[in-house]
């Protein structure tokens, strides 16, 4: 009987070789959680500040509402807390209001008190005011400027004609007249490029203004005199 030979080792194929992985570092692991977690964090913040803005919102009147509601709105604290270009909306809308001579019947029906009215006529001429130099800053200098306020004045002295043919007049003593002095400490609190606009077209209105009052009173003077 022959003596057997050793056998050799067979060689493991490479497929067949099990290797183990090193358990993840408790880092690696967390680093591969970073992501989620901040889109976790930014999903939130982004909801919480749609629901801040939505209870902000919450009470405040459409735009195209009724003028009573506006009226009541803009007098309240809300409306004060509001950032200026949506406080703006409000006086723009107002301003048209108070050209269709809304808000004086609303204050004749009763239907708004006093200090509301004026607080509410306040409102529109600062909405006109921003509406009027918005679009003066978009005229080039001179003539194009000029005709501009010289066509608002021109508005300004037919609603005045019209006033009268109803037995009214803009000196009338029971006229209820806005603050004046609040309505310089709320143009000193607006936005920089708002209050140079604003600076900007009163100087060029008020010396059409003037010289056309002078002009008027001259004429006056002639016709007196004869």
């Amino acid at each position: 009987m022959q003596p057997q030979k050793p056998t050799a080792p067979q060689p493991t194929a490479p497929n067949q070789q099990k290797t183990q992985r090193p358990p993840a570092a408790p880092a690696a692991r967390w680093k591969r959680h970073v992501p989620l977690l901040v889109a976790s964090v930014v999903a939130l913040v982004l909801l919480g500040g749609i629901s801040l803005w939505a209870a902000a919102r919450e009470g405040q009147p459409r735009l195209n509402a009724d003028t009573v509601s506006l009226v009541k709105y803009v007098t309240s604290k809300d409306y004060g807390k509001l950032p200026f270009a949506r406080q703006a909306e409000y006086m723009k809308v107002l301003e048209d209001r108070d050209d269709n001579d809304e808000l004086e019947s609303a204050f004749e029906a009763g239907n708004v008190s006093e200090s509301e009215y004026r607080a509410a006529l306040m409102e529109a001429w600062l909405g006109q005011q921003l509406k009027r130099s918005e679009k003066f800053a978009t005229l080039s200098a001179g003539a194009p400027r000029d005709r501009y306020v010289r066509e608002l004045l021109d508005k300004k002295d037919a609603k005045e004609a019209r006033k009268a043919a109803r037995g009214k007049s803009a000196d009338d003593a029971n006229k209820v007249k806005r603050d004046k002095a609040m309505e310089d400490i709320r143009i000193s609190a607006w936005p920089p490029e708002a209050r140079a606009r604003y600076e900007q077209y009163r100087r060029a209105y008020s010396a059409q203004k003037d010289a056309r009052e002078a002009a008027a009173g001259d004429a006056k003077d002639r016709a007196a005199g004869g």
